[in-house]
Protein backbone atom coordinates (compact mmCIF):
# COMPACT_ATOMS: atom_id res chain seq x y z
CA UNK A 1 0.00 0.00 0.00
CA UNK A 2 1.35 3.39 -0.94
CA UNK A 3 2.41 6.02 1.61
CA UNK A 4 -0.24 8.57 0.62
CA UNK A 5 -3.01 6.02 0.94
CA UNK A 6 -1.62 4.81 4.29
CA UNK A 7 -1.63 8.35 5.61
CA UNK A 8 -5.21 8.89 4.46
CA UNK A 9 -6.36 5.67 6.13
CA UNK A 10 -4.61 6.50 9.41
CA UNK A 11 -5.96 10.05 9.54
CA UNK A 12 -9.40 8.81 8.51
CA UNK A 13 -9.34 6.23 11.30
CA UNK A 14 -8.42 8.90 13.85
CA UNK A 15 -11.22 11.16 12.63
CA UNK A 16 -13.65 8.24 12.75
CA UNK A 17 -12.70 7.50 16.36
CA UNK A 18 -13.30 11.16 17.25
CA UNK A 19 -16.68 11.10 15.48
CA UNK A 20 -17.54 7.82 17.20
CA UNK A 21 -16.91 9.40 20.60
CA UNK A 22 -19.35 12.21 19.77
CA UNK A 23 -22.16 9.91 18.65
CA UNK A 24 -25.03 9.20 21.00
CA UNK A 25 -24.45 5.96 22.91
CA UNK A 26 -26.75 3.03 22.14
CA UNK A 27 -25.58 0.20 24.35
CA UNK A 28 -28.49 -2.17 23.85
CA UNK A 29 -30.59 -0.78 21.08
CA UNK A 30 -32.95 -2.62 18.78
CA UNK A 31 -35.31 -1.90 15.94
CA UNK A 32 -38.17 -3.85 17.53
CA UNK A 33 -40.43 -2.33 20.18
CA UNK A 34 -42.16 -3.98 23.12
CA UNK A 35 -45.84 -3.36 22.41
CA UNK A 36 -47.52 -4.97 25.42
CA UNK A 37 -47.09 -7.35 28.33
CA UNK A 38 -49.51 -9.65 30.12
CA UNK A 39 -49.66 -8.94 33.00
CA UNK A 40 -49.00 -5.24 32.52
CA UNK A 41 -46.16 -3.41 34.26
CA UNK A 42 -46.92 -2.84 37.96
CA UNK A 43 -50.08 -5.01 38.01
CA UNK A 44 -51.20 -6.40 41.39
CA UNK A 45 -52.71 -9.86 40.86
CA UNK A 46 -54.95 -11.81 43.24
CA UNK A 47 -53.39 -15.15 42.27
CA UNK A 48 -50.13 -16.21 40.71
CA UNK A 49 -50.24 -16.21 36.86
CA UNK A 50 -49.20 -19.30 34.96
CA UNK A 51 -47.15 -17.33 32.43
CA UNK A 52 -46.00 -13.93 31.27
CA UNK A 53 -46.50 -12.87 27.63
CA UNK A 54 -44.39 -10.25 25.86
CA UNK A 55 -45.57 -8.95 22.48
CA UNK A 56 -43.15 -7.12 20.17
CA UNK A 57 -43.56 -5.15 16.95
CA UNK A 58 -41.60 -7.67 14.87
CA UNK A 59 -40.36 -11.27 15.18
CA UNK A 60 -37.70 -11.81 17.83
CA UNK A 61 -35.56 -14.65 19.13
CA UNK A 62 -34.68 -15.29 22.76
CA UNK A 63 -31.24 -15.31 24.35
CA UNK A 64 -30.21 -18.39 26.32
CA UNK A 65 -30.07 -17.46 29.98
CA UNK A 66 -31.50 -14.01 29.27
CA UNK A 67 -34.82 -14.50 31.12
CA UNK A 68 -34.54 -14.42 34.92
CA UNK A 69 -37.15 -14.04 37.69
CA UNK A 70 -36.16 -12.00 40.74
CA UNK A 71 -37.85 -11.76 44.15
CA UNK A 72 -36.36 -10.23 47.25
CA UNK A 73 -34.75 -12.69 49.67
CA UNK A 74 -34.32 -15.52 47.14
CA UNK A 75 -31.80 -16.45 44.49
CA UNK A 76 -32.60 -15.42 40.89
CA UNK A 77 -34.45 -18.13 38.96
CA UNK A 78 -33.50 -18.57 35.28
CA UNK A 79 -36.51 -19.37 33.11
CA UNK A 80 -36.83 -20.84 29.61
CA UNK A 81 -39.16 -18.79 27.36
CA UNK A 82 -40.92 -19.95 24.21
CA UNK A 83 -41.08 -17.71 21.15
CA UNK A 84 -43.52 -17.62 18.25
CA UNK A 85 -42.85 -14.80 15.79
CA UNK A 86 -43.56 -11.56 17.70
CA UNK A 87 -44.73 -13.25 20.92
CA UNK A 88 -42.54 -14.49 23.77
CA UNK A 89 -44.21 -16.67 26.43
CA UNK A 90 -42.50 -17.29 29.77
CA UNK A 91 -43.94 -20.09 31.93
CA UNK A 92 -43.68 -19.19 35.63
CA UNK A 93 -42.97 -21.57 38.53
CA UNK A 94 -46.08 -22.90 40.29
CA UNK A 95 -44.82 -22.13 43.80
CA UNK A 96 -44.87 -18.32 43.64
CA UNK A 97 -45.87 -16.80 46.97
CA UNK A 98 -47.37 -13.36 47.53
CA UNK A 99 -45.00 -10.49 46.94
CA UNK A 100 -43.42 -8.31 44.23
CA UNK A 101 -41.54 -9.97 41.35
CA UNK A 102 -39.29 -8.68 38.59
CA UNK A 103 -38.93 -10.57 35.30
CA UNK A 104 -35.81 -9.58 33.42
CA UNK A 105 -35.79 -10.49 29.72
CA UNK A 106 -33.45 -10.22 26.73
CA UNK A 107 -34.30 -10.89 23.07
CA UNK A 108 -32.79 -10.31 19.64
CA UNK A 109 -34.88 -8.49 17.04
CA UNK A 110 -35.26 -9.52 13.41
CA UNK A 111 -32.55 -7.08 12.32
CA UNK A 112 -30.03 -8.76 14.62
CA UNK A 113 -30.00 -6.17 17.40
CA UNK A 114 -30.52 -6.93 21.12
CA UNK A 115 -33.11 -5.42 23.41
CA UNK A 116 -33.73 -6.00 27.09
CA UNK A 117 -35.97 -4.87 29.91
CA UNK A 118 -37.61 -5.67 33.24
CA UNK A 119 -41.30 -6.33 33.97
CA UNK A 120 -42.44 -5.86 37.59
CA UNK A 121 -45.71 -7.29 38.97
CA UNK A 122 -47.08 -8.30 42.36
CA UNK A 123 -49.11 -11.22 43.68
CA UNK A 124 -51.44 -10.47 46.59
CA UNK A 125 -50.00 -7.80 48.86
CA UNK A 126 -46.97 -6.10 47.26
CA UNK A 127 -43.72 -6.62 49.13
CA UNK A 128 -40.49 -4.69 49.21
CA UNK A 129 -39.45 -3.97 45.62
CA UNK A 130 -36.66 -6.20 44.39
CA UNK A 131 -33.39 -4.73 43.17
CA UNK A 132 -32.65 -6.00 39.65
CA UNK A 133 -29.20 -5.58 38.09
CA UNK A 134 -29.27 -3.10 35.22
CA UNK A 135 -28.54 -4.77 31.89
CA UNK A 136 -25.52 -3.25 30.18
CA UNK A 137 -23.20 -4.29 27.38
CA UNK A 138 -19.44 -4.13 27.75
CA UNK A 139 -18.11 -0.95 26.16
CA UNK A 140 -15.12 -2.93 24.89
CA UNK A 141 -17.45 -5.26 23.01
CA UNK A 142 -19.39 -2.30 21.58
CA UNK A 143 -16.23 -0.58 20.40
CA UNK A 144 -14.93 -3.83 18.95
CA UNK A 145 -18.23 -4.26 17.11
CA UNK A 146 -18.12 -0.71 15.71
CA UNK A 147 -14.51 -0.92 14.54
CA UNK A 148 -14.90 -4.39 12.97
CA UNK A 149 -18.02 -3.28 11.05
CA UNK A 150 -16.16 -0.15 9.93
CA UNK A 151 -13.25 -2.28 8.65
CA UNK A 152 -15.66 -4.60 6.82
CA UNK A 153 -17.51 -1.77 5.09
CA UNK A 154 -14.31 0.12 4.25
CA UNK A 155 -12.71 -2.98 2.74
CA UNK A 156 -15.82 -3.97 0.79
CA UNK A 157 -16.49 -0.51 -0.63
CA UNK A 158 -12.84 0.16 -1.49
CA UNK A 159 -12.38 -3.21 -3.20
CA UNK A 160 -15.53 -2.85 -5.30
CA UNK A 161 -14.82 0.78 -6.14
CA UNK A 162 -11.24 0.09 -7.22
CA UNK A 163 -12.35 -2.69 -9.56
CA UNK A 164 -15.17 -0.59 -11.03
CA UNK A 165 -12.73 2.29 -11.47
CA UNK A 166 -10.38 -0.02 -13.34
CA UNK A 167 -13.14 -0.60 -15.91
CA UNK A 168 -14.53 2.92 -16.16
CA UNK A 169 -11.66 5.44 -16.17
CA UNK A 170 -8.35 3.82 -15.12
CA UNK A 171 -8.08 0.88 -17.50
CA UNK A 172 -4.34 1.33 -17.97
CA UNK A 173 -3.65 0.77 -14.29
CA UNK A 174 -5.18 -2.63 -13.57
CA UNK A 175 -1.98 -4.15 -12.21
CA UNK A 176 -1.37 -1.26 -9.84
CA UNK A 177 -5.00 -1.27 -8.67
CA UNK A 178 -4.95 -5.02 -8.06
CA UNK A 179 -2.07 -4.58 -5.63
CA UNK A 180 -4.23 -2.21 -3.60
CA UNK A 181 -7.27 -4.50 -3.96
CA UNK A 182 -5.37 -7.26 -2.21
CA UNK A 183 -4.99 -5.05 0.87
CA UNK A 184 -8.58 -3.80 0.89
CA UNK A 185 -9.98 -7.32 0.37
CA UNK A 186 -7.98 -8.58 3.34
CA UNK A 187 -9.30 -5.65 5.41
CA UNK A 188 -12.88 -6.67 4.53
CA UNK A 189 -12.18 -10.30 5.48
CA UNK A 190 -10.63 -9.26 8.79
CA UNK A 191 -13.58 -7.01 9.65
CA UNK A 192 -16.19 -9.63 8.72
CA UNK A 193 -14.47 -12.36 10.76
CA UNK A 194 -13.99 -10.18 13.86
CA UNK A 195 -17.53 -8.83 13.66
CA UNK A 196 -19.07 -12.22 14.47
CA UNK A 197 -17.74 -12.74 18.02
CA UNK A 198 -18.26 -9.07 18.86
CA UNK A 199 -21.83 -9.19 17.53
CA UNK A 200 -22.53 -12.37 19.50
CA UNK A 201 -21.22 -10.77 22.71
CA UNK A 202 -23.33 -7.64 22.19
CA UNK A 203 -26.47 -9.62 21.38
CA UNK A 204 -26.21 -11.89 24.41
CA UNK A 205 -24.95 -9.19 26.80
CA UNK A 206 -21.61 -10.83 27.60
CA UNK A 207 -18.47 -8.82 28.29
CA UNK A 208 -16.14 -11.17 26.42
CA UNK A 209 -16.06 -13.57 23.48
CA UNK A 210 -17.81 -16.88 24.18
CA UNK A 211 -18.37 -19.82 21.86
CA UNK A 212 -21.86 -20.35 23.29
CA UNK A 213 -22.76 -16.81 22.23
CA UNK A 214 -21.61 -17.49 18.66
CA UNK A 215 -24.15 -20.30 18.36
CA UNK A 216 -26.99 -17.82 18.92
CA UNK A 217 -26.18 -15.66 15.90
CA UNK A 218 -29.02 -15.61 13.39
CA UNK A 219 -28.57 -17.36 10.06
CA UNK A 220 -28.74 -14.13 8.04
CA UNK A 221 -25.74 -12.66 9.85
CA UNK A 222 -23.76 -15.85 9.31
CA UNK A 223 -24.68 -16.02 5.60
CA UNK A 224 -23.71 -12.37 5.10
CA UNK A 225 -20.36 -12.96 6.80
CA UNK A 226 -19.71 -16.05 4.66
CA UNK A 227 -20.53 -14.10 1.48
CA UNK A 228 -18.10 -11.33 2.43
CA UNK A 229 -15.26 -13.66 3.43
CA UNK A 230 -15.74 -16.05 0.51
CA UNK A 231 -16.23 -13.22 -2.01
CA UNK A 232 -13.12 -11.36 -0.95
CA UNK A 233 -11.13 -14.62 -0.90
CA UNK A 234 -12.21 -15.29 -4.49
CA UNK A 235 -11.17 -11.75 -5.45
CA UNK A 236 -7.74 -12.40 -3.93
CA UNK A 237 -7.37 -15.62 -5.92
CA UNK A 238 -8.55 -14.05 -9.17
CA UNK A 239 -6.20 -11.10 -8.71
CA UNK A 240 -3.24 -13.44 -9.16
CA UNK A 241 -4.04 -13.85 -12.87
CA UNK A 242 -4.09 -10.69 -14.95
CA UNK A 243 -6.54 -11.80 -17.64
CA UNK A 244 -9.74 -10.32 -19.01
CA UNK A 245 -12.13 -12.93 -17.65
CA UNK A 246 -10.37 -12.91 -14.28
CA UNK A 247 -11.00 -9.17 -14.09
CA UNK A 248 -14.66 -9.63 -15.02
CA UNK A 249 -15.16 -12.40 -12.47
CA UNK A 250 -13.36 -10.46 -9.72
CA UNK A 251 -15.55 -7.42 -10.31
CA UNK A 252 -18.81 -9.42 -10.31
CA UNK A 253 -17.83 -11.30 -7.15
CA UNK A 254 -16.82 -8.06 -5.43
CA UNK A 255 -20.19 -6.47 -6.23
CA UNK A 256 -22.04 -9.50 -4.83
CA UNK A 257 -19.96 -9.40 -1.64
CA UNK A 258 -20.50 -5.64 -1.36
CA UNK A 259 -24.27 -6.25 -1.34
CA UNK A 260 -24.07 -8.93 1.39
CA UNK A 261 -25.00 -6.42 4.16
CA UNK A 262 -28.47 -6.26 2.58
CA UNK A 263 -29.20 -9.57 4.32
CA UNK A 264 -28.90 -7.99 7.77
CA UNK A 265 -29.92 -4.84 9.62
CA UNK A 266 -32.72 -2.40 8.90
CA UNK A 267 -33.11 -3.52 5.26
CA UNK A 268 -34.69 -6.82 6.33
CA UNK A 269 -37.28 -5.31 8.65
CA UNK A 270 -38.49 -2.14 6.91
CA UNK A 271 -41.48 -1.94 4.61
CA UNK A 272 -41.82 -1.59 1.70
CA UNK A 273 -38.98 -4.10 1.57
CA UNK A 274 -38.40 -3.67 -2.18
CA UNK A 275 -37.78 0.06 -1.74
CA UNK A 276 -35.31 -0.56 1.08
CA UNK A 277 -33.45 -3.28 -0.80
CA UNK A 278 -33.10 -1.22 -3.97
CA UNK A 279 -32.17 1.97 -2.11
CA UNK A 280 -29.61 0.21 0.10
CA UNK A 281 -28.03 -1.54 -2.90
CA UNK A 282 -27.78 1.73 -4.81
CA UNK A 283 -26.34 3.42 -1.73
CA UNK A 284 -23.61 0.81 -1.31
CA UNK A 285 -22.57 0.75 -4.98
CA UNK A 286 -22.53 4.54 -5.30
CA UNK A 287 -20.43 4.84 -2.13
CA UNK A 288 -18.02 2.17 -3.40
CA UNK A 289 -17.50 4.02 -6.68
CA UNK A 290 -16.83 7.29 -4.86
CA UNK A 291 -14.44 5.76 -2.31
CA UNK A 292 -12.56 3.68 -4.88
CA UNK A 293 -12.21 6.67 -7.17
CA UNK A 294 -10.76 8.87 -4.45
CA UNK A 295 -8.22 6.16 -3.62
CA UNK A 296 -7.20 6.02 -7.29
CA UNK A 297 -6.88 9.81 -7.48
CA UNK A 298 -4.87 9.89 -4.26
CA UNK A 299 -2.44 7.34 -5.67
CA UNK A 300 -2.25 8.92 -9.11
CA UNK A 301 -1.75 12.53 -8.03
CA UNK A 302 1.02 11.95 -5.53
CA UNK A 303 4.45 13.24 -6.44
CA UNK A 304 6.01 9.80 -6.91
CA UNK A 305 2.95 8.31 -8.55
CA UNK A 306 3.37 5.51 -11.07
CA UNK A 307 -0.19 5.14 -12.37
CA UNK A 308 -0.12 5.28 -16.16
CA UNK A 309 -3.36 7.27 -16.31
CA UNK A 310 -1.65 10.14 -14.47
CA UNK A 311 1.78 9.92 -16.14
CA UNK A 312 1.26 13.10 -18.16
CA UNK A 313 -0.60 16.32 -17.37
CA UNK A 314 -3.05 15.61 -20.19
CA UNK A 315 -3.68 12.07 -18.91
CA UNK A 316 -4.13 13.24 -15.31
CA UNK A 317 -6.57 15.98 -16.36
CA UNK A 318 -8.58 13.55 -18.51
CA UNK A 319 -8.72 10.90 -15.75
CA UNK A 320 -9.76 13.36 -13.05
CA UNK A 321 -12.36 14.85 -15.36
CA UNK A 322 -13.88 11.44 -16.19
CA UNK A 323 -14.03 10.49 -12.53
CA UNK A 324 -15.51 13.86 -11.57
CA UNK A 325 -18.34 13.43 -14.08
CA UNK A 326 -19.13 9.90 -12.96
CA UNK A 327 -18.79 10.85 -9.29
CA UNK A 328 -21.43 13.56 -9.73
CA UNK A 329 -23.91 10.87 -10.77
CA UNK A 330 -22.87 8.68 -7.86
CA UNK A 331 -23.50 11.60 -5.46
CA UNK A 332 -26.99 12.04 -6.89
CA UNK A 333 -27.59 8.31 -6.47
CA UNK A 334 -26.30 8.48 -2.89
CA UNK A 335 -28.57 11.43 -2.08
CA UNK A 336 -31.65 9.82 -3.61
CA UNK A 337 -31.16 6.39 -2.04
CA UNK A 338 -30.20 7.89 1.32
CA UNK A 339 -33.32 10.07 1.35
CA UNK A 340 -35.51 7.08 0.50
CA UNK A 341 -34.03 4.98 3.30
CA UNK A 342 -34.28 7.81 5.84
CA UNK A 343 -37.93 8.34 4.91
CA UNK A 344 -38.73 4.64 5.32
CA UNK A 345 -36.77 4.19 8.56
CA UNK A 346 -37.67 7.43 10.37
CA UNK A 347 -41.07 8.20 8.91
CA UNK A 348 -41.24 11.95 9.69
CA UNK A 349 -38.78 14.85 9.38
CA UNK A 350 -39.32 15.54 13.08
CA UNK A 351 -37.55 12.28 13.93
CA UNK A 352 -34.31 13.74 12.54
CA UNK A 353 -34.26 15.99 15.62
CA UNK A 354 -36.14 13.93 18.19
CA UNK A 355 -34.21 10.66 17.87
CA UNK A 356 -30.56 9.82 18.44
CA UNK A 357 -30.55 7.95 15.13
CA UNK A 358 -31.83 11.04 13.31
CA UNK A 359 -29.25 13.33 14.88
CA UNK A 360 -26.41 10.96 14.03
CA UNK A 361 -27.79 10.72 10.49
CA UNK A 362 -27.61 14.52 10.28
CA UNK A 363 -23.94 14.30 11.28
CA UNK A 364 -23.34 11.91 8.39
CA UNK A 365 -25.18 14.22 5.98
CA UNK A 366 -23.13 17.20 7.18
CA UNK A 367 -19.88 15.31 6.52
CA UNK A 368 -21.07 14.31 3.05
CA UNK A 369 -21.98 17.94 2.27
CA UNK A 370 -18.42 19.00 3.19
CA UNK A 371 -17.08 16.36 0.79
CA UNK A 372 -19.43 17.59 -1.92
CA UNK A 373 -18.17 21.15 -1.43
CA UNK A 374 -14.56 19.96 -1.81
CA UNK A 375 -15.52 17.99 -4.92
CA UNK A 376 -17.28 21.04 -6.35
CA UNK A 377 -14.13 23.12 -5.83
CA UNK A 378 -12.17 20.53 -7.78
CA UNK A 379 -14.74 20.32 -10.55
CA UNK A 380 -15.57 23.97 -11.11
CA UNK A 381 -12.57 25.94 -9.81
CA UNK A 382 -9.45 23.83 -10.33
CA UNK A 383 -10.15 21.52 -13.27
CA UNK A 384 -10.98 24.31 -15.77
CA UNK A 385 -7.64 26.01 -14.98
CA UNK A 386 -5.56 22.89 -14.49
CA UNK A 387 -4.33 22.67 -18.08
CA UNK A 388 -2.96 26.25 -18.00
CA UNK A 389 -1.40 26.14 -14.50
CA UNK A 390 -0.82 22.43 -13.96
CA UNK A 391 2.29 22.66 -11.77
CA UNK A 392 0.76 25.41 -9.61
CA UNK A 393 -2.68 23.87 -9.12
CA UNK A 394 -1.70 20.21 -8.84
CA UNK A 395 -0.67 20.43 -5.14
CA UNK A 396 -3.99 22.12 -4.34
CA UNK A 397 -5.90 19.47 -6.24
CA UNK A 398 -3.97 16.75 -4.41
CA UNK A 399 -4.77 18.23 -1.00
CA UNK A 400 -8.47 18.51 -1.80
CA UNK A 401 -8.63 14.91 -3.02
CA UNK A 402 -6.85 13.62 0.11
CA UNK A 403 -9.26 15.68 2.23
CA UNK A 404 -12.23 14.15 0.43
CA UNK A 405 -10.82 10.66 0.97
CA UNK A 406 -10.23 11.15 4.70
CA UNK A 407 -13.72 12.57 5.25
CA UNK A 408 -15.30 9.74 3.26
CA UNK A 409 -13.47 7.22 5.44
CA UNK A 410 -15.07 8.94 8.43
CA UNK A 411 -18.49 8.78 6.73
CA UNK A 412 -18.05 5.02 6.28
CA UNK A 413 -17.27 4.79 9.99
CA UNK A 414 -20.34 6.80 10.98
CA UNK A 415 -22.43 4.59 8.70
CA UNK A 416 -21.09 1.48 10.44
CA UNK A 417 -22.40 2.92 13.72
CA UNK A 418 -25.74 3.99 12.22
CA UNK A 419 -26.58 0.51 10.96
CA UNK A 420 -26.48 -0.73 14.57
CA UNK A 421 -28.60 2.04 16.06
CA UNK A 422 -32.25 2.19 16.99
CA UNK A 423 -34.38 4.50 14.81
CA UNK A 424 -37.38 4.25 17.15
CA UNK A 425 -38.56 7.23 19.15
CA UNK A 426 -39.92 5.10 22.00
CA UNK A 427 -37.57 3.63 24.56
CA UNK A 428 -37.88 -0.14 24.67
CA UNK A 429 -36.85 -0.74 28.26
CA UNK A 430 -37.30 1.50 31.29
CA UNK A 431 -34.90 0.99 34.16
CA UNK A 432 -35.97 2.30 37.60
CA UNK A 433 -34.71 5.83 38.29
CA UNK A 434 -33.78 6.90 41.81
CA UNK A 435 -35.73 10.06 42.72
CA UNK A 436 -34.58 10.32 46.32
CA UNK A 437 -31.99 8.52 48.44
CA UNK A 438 -31.40 9.94 51.91
CA UNK A 439 -32.36 10.11 55.56
CA UNK A 440 -35.42 11.72 57.18
CA UNK A 441 -35.57 12.39 60.94
CA UNK A 442 -38.79 10.99 62.43
CA UNK A 443 -38.25 12.18 66.00
CA UNK A 444 -35.32 12.88 68.28
CA UNK A 445 -34.49 9.17 68.57
CA UNK A 446 -35.46 7.65 65.21
CA UNK A 447 -34.41 8.16 61.58
CA UNK A 448 -35.80 6.73 58.35
CA UNK A 449 -33.47 5.93 55.46
CA UNK A 450 -35.62 6.33 52.35
CA UNK A 451 -35.11 5.34 48.71
CA UNK A 452 -37.71 6.44 46.13
CA UNK A 453 -37.59 4.99 42.62
CA UNK A 454 -39.56 5.84 39.50
CA UNK A 455 -40.43 2.44 38.00
CA UNK A 456 -42.25 3.85 34.95
CA UNK A 457 -45.94 4.02 34.01
CA UNK A 458 -46.47 6.80 36.60
CA UNK A 459 -45.58 4.44 39.45
CA UNK A 460 -43.11 5.04 42.27
CA UNK A 461 -41.66 2.63 44.82
CA UNK A 462 -40.73 3.62 48.37
CA UNK A 463 -38.27 1.59 50.45
CA UNK A 464 -37.77 2.58 54.12
CA UNK A 465 -35.36 1.34 56.79
CA UNK A 466 -35.86 2.74 60.31
CA UNK A 467 -33.16 2.96 62.95
CA UNK A 468 -32.79 4.42 66.42
CA UNK A 469 -29.88 6.22 67.99
CA UNK A 470 -28.48 2.83 69.01
CA UNK A 471 -28.83 1.16 65.58
CA UNK A 472 -31.39 -0.72 63.48
CA UNK A 473 -34.61 -1.75 65.22
CA UNK A 474 -34.75 -5.40 66.21
CA UNK A 475 -38.51 -5.80 66.38
CA UNK A 476 -40.96 -5.31 63.46
CA UNK A 477 -43.12 -2.22 63.63
CA UNK A 478 -46.89 -2.36 63.77
CA UNK A 479 -47.42 0.17 60.99
CA UNK A 480 -45.27 2.05 58.45
CA UNK A 481 -46.99 4.27 55.86
CA UNK A 482 -46.00 6.64 53.08
CA UNK A 483 -48.23 9.64 52.44
CA UNK A 484 -47.98 11.59 49.17
CA UNK A 485 -49.37 15.13 48.78
CA UNK A 486 -49.03 17.68 45.99
CA UNK A 487 -50.03 20.99 47.60
CA UNK A 488 -49.77 23.05 44.40
CA UNK A 489 -52.58 21.01 42.81
CA UNK A 490 -54.47 20.06 45.94
CA UNK A 491 -53.77 16.34 45.50
CA UNK A 492 -53.48 13.93 48.40
CA UNK A 493 -52.85 12.64 50.82
CA UNK A 494 -52.35 9.34 48.96
CA UNK A 495 -51.56 6.81 51.69
CA UNK A 496 -49.54 3.69 50.87
CA UNK A 497 -49.05 0.87 53.37
CA UNK A 498 -45.39 -0.20 53.44
CA UNK A 499 -44.90 -3.92 54.04
CA UNK A 500 -41.88 -5.46 55.75
CA UNK A 501 -39.43 -7.75 53.99
CA UNK A 502 -38.79 -11.27 55.24
CA UNK A 503 -36.39 -10.04 57.92
CA UNK A 504 -38.50 -6.98 58.89
CA UNK A 505 -35.46 -4.76 58.46
CA UNK A 506 -37.01 -2.56 55.79
CA UNK A 507 -40.46 -1.74 54.43
CA UNK A 508 -41.64 -1.05 50.91
CA UNK A 509 -44.59 -0.34 48.67
CA UNK A 510 -45.57 0.93 45.24
CA UNK A 511 -48.22 3.42 44.16
CA UNK A 512 -49.32 5.39 41.10
CA UNK A 513 -49.06 9.17 41.27
CA UNK A 514 -51.52 10.98 38.96
CA UNK A 515 -49.35 14.03 38.23
CA UNK A 516 -45.75 15.16 38.03
CA UNK A 517 -44.41 17.86 40.31
CA UNK A 518 -42.77 18.45 43.68
CA UNK A 519 -44.58 15.97 45.91
CA UNK A 520 -44.31 15.96 49.69
CA UNK A 521 -43.53 12.48 50.96
CA UNK A 522 -44.31 11.87 54.64
CA UNK A 523 -43.12 8.69 56.34
CA UNK A 524 -45.23 7.68 59.35
CA UNK A 525 -44.02 4.91 61.63
CA UNK A 526 -45.75 3.57 64.75
CA UNK A 527 -42.70 2.83 66.86
CA UNK A 528 -44.87 1.51 69.68
CA UNK A 529 -48.48 1.92 70.76
CA UNK A 530 -47.67 5.26 72.35
CA UNK A 531 -45.31 6.70 69.69
CA UNK A 532 -46.39 7.69 66.17
CA UNK A 533 -43.36 9.36 64.52
CA UNK A 534 -43.25 11.11 61.18
CA UNK A 535 -40.92 13.03 58.86
CA UNK A 536 -41.29 14.67 55.45
CA UNK A 537 -39.21 15.40 52.38
CA UNK A 538 -39.89 16.92 48.95
CA UNK A 539 -39.50 14.54 45.99
CA UNK A 540 -39.53 15.80 42.39
CA UNK A 541 -41.54 13.31 40.34
CA UNK A 542 -41.14 13.61 36.53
Amino acid sequence: MQCGLRASLVVGLLLFVIALMTLSPHPASAHAMLLSTEPAEGTILDTAPEQVTLTFSEPVSVVDGGTVLYVRGYDPRPLTPAVQDETVTVSLPIDLADGTYALQWRVISADGHPMAGTLMFSIGQPSLAVDVPILTTSSAMEWGMNVSVWAKYLGLLATTGLLIGGWSYARSDWRALIRIVRWTAMLAILGAVLELPFAAAVQTGHDRWQWASMRQLDSSSLIAAVLVVAGMAVVLMLSVRDRFWSRVAATVVAVIACLAPLLTGHTRTQLPESVMMFADAAHLLAASFWLGGLIILTLGLRRSGHLVSFATPAGAIATVSRFSTLAAWSVLLLAGSGTAMAWVILGTPRDLIDTDYGRDLLLKVALVLVIVVLAALNRFRILPRLERDYDVLLPRLRRLVVGELMLLIVVVGVTSVLVQQNPNTVAEAVQPTVLFDGSIPLDKDHTATVIVRDTGDERVTVVVAISSSTGPLDEPLDSVNAEWTLPDEGLGPITVRLFPDELSTSYGGTTALPSSGDWTLTIRARIDRFTDSRGSVTVSVP
